[in-house]
């Protein structure tokens, strides 16, 4: 044995940076973009301030015009490639470029069960995600511990605006998936059940509905069922029942990681910003849960949280639909008099 001063060394620094990451298994990283070059530059050059993204693989699934694109639409297609190709963004860029437009849905599931063929785990973020410089770490670190651990499914860097007490601890399990800046295991994205139909009868048939929910504070059960009808095309909602029907726990660091920046109309799952937050940490996450089990606390707050935005509120564009439904009724009403 022998013992080596590595503060004599004029390159310990970077020494030690290398040593980090032989030691630590680095996950490919995969975008998936479209059509907004002012989103996925933001979320490129957050995730390029990750200091793990110097030893990383990026995947850049691009995916293709719609049939009906104008000048305009297509512009906006070949700028997000332009932009993808603009720099090394990690240590590794392959961009996977689309003739057709496949959807965000049919993207996401195709893009990771590709990227899963080829490696034993994934980072996944969509182009309207900013990372803080510490979620390449967290991500990573908590994907090599919980590898062989059957119970966890996945592993996210968001969480929503939940005041946490100073007691709660950093990272927690619940049972649940989520989509924003997420990461799983090739035997655990084989869980993923593709047909909605399955998922809702498993749902039924346990009568575990009201838990599904949230206590009842959340549609998903609507939301899938409206897969079912073809009303909606979602594949984070059967990604979440697939977990959810398996038993399965995903890890939630206290505060956010990521922070959602698509939420201004330009986005097919726009919805009310108020619910999703706009803080993100900058501090590293240096405690990960050992017990794997939910957090009951944290589970009561998150359907608190949902039970909170979850109401109609009456901003002017409702008043405006619920005095045109008024209205059109009185209408009707005195219409069907005469």
């Amino acid at each position: 044995m022998f013992l080596i001063n590595y503060d004599s060394f004029n390159y310990h620094t970077t020494f030690f940076i290398i040593l980090k990451y032989n030691l630590m298994k680095l996950s490919p990283i995969v975008v998936f973009a479209y059509n907004r070059p002012h989103y996925l530059k933001q979320t490129l050059e957050a995730l390029e301030s990750n200091a793990e993204s110097k030893e990383s693989t990026l995947y850049i699934f691009c995916d293709g015009p719609k049939p009906n694109a104008t000048g305009a639409d297509m512009d906006k297609v070949l700028e997000v490639r332009a932009l993808a190709k603009e720099r090394k963004w990690c240590k590794e860029v392959i961009i996977i470029e689309k003739q057709d437009n496949s959807g965000l849905a049919k993207a996401i599931i195709n893009g990771v069960t590709e990227i899963l063929s080829k490696h034993d785990s994934v980072i996944i973020l969509e182009d309207d995600l900013v990372t803080s410089p510490f979620f390449l770490k967290y991500m990573n670190t908590a994907l090599n511990k919980y590898r062989d651990n059957d119970n966890v499914i996945s592993v996210v860097g968001y969480n929503y605006p939940i005041l946490y007490d100073d007691s709660f601890p950093e990272t927690f399990f619940l049972k649940t998936a989520d989509c924003l800046g997420w990461g799983t295991w090739k035997q655990e994205w084989a869980l993923f059940e593709h047909d909605a139909s399955v998922l809702v009868k498993k749902l039924e048939s346990s009568n575990s509905i009201a838990e599904f929910n949230f206590d009842n504070n959340y549609p998903y059960f609507k939301m899938l069922k409206n897969v079912v009808t073809g009303k909606v095309n979602s594949w984070a909602i059967r990604w979440y029942a697939s977990a959810f029907v398996n038993n399965k726990y995903t890890l939630f660091p206290k505060k956010s990681l990521v922070r959602h920046i698509g939420n201004n109309g330009t986005n097919v799952k726009a919805d009310n910003s108020d619910i999703f937050g706009w803080d993100i940490s900058l501090n590293e996450v240096t405690y990960y849960e050992e017990v794997v089990e939910e957090n009951k606390l944290a589970r009561k707050l998150l359907a608190q949280h949902f039970k909170k935005y979850n109401r109609r509120r009456l901003t002017i564009a409702n008043i405006k639909y619920l005095y045109k439904r008024f209205i059109l009724s009185k209408f009707s009403n005195n219409k069907s008099k005469r």
